[in-house]
């Protein structure tokens, strides 16, 4: 992307939700804490256009685990 992207999810129960973008060197360029979502569909807003180009990795973490993916941000 070289805007904003989004993220869609599906919970399948109620639980906390943080989401966090990490550069290749490990490092947290962006976190955001959601508090508790309900179960169903949801997305939320990474704000890519304020990355520096190069490839992340977007953390989506709830109370019983983490799923990420890949994000490449484009200028």
């Amino acid at each position: 992307t070289n805007d904003d992207a989004t993220m869609f999810f599906d919970l399948v129960e109620n639980t906390n939700i943080n989401l966090e973008v990490v550069n290749m060197m490990g490092q947290q360029v962006f976190v955001q804490s959601f508090g508790d979502m309900l179960s169903g569909n949801h997305r939320v807003e990474i704000p890519a256009s304020q990355l520096n180009a190069g490839f992340y990795f977007v953390n989506l973490r709830t109370d019983n685990g983490v799923v990420s993916t890949k994000l490449q941000v484009l200028r």
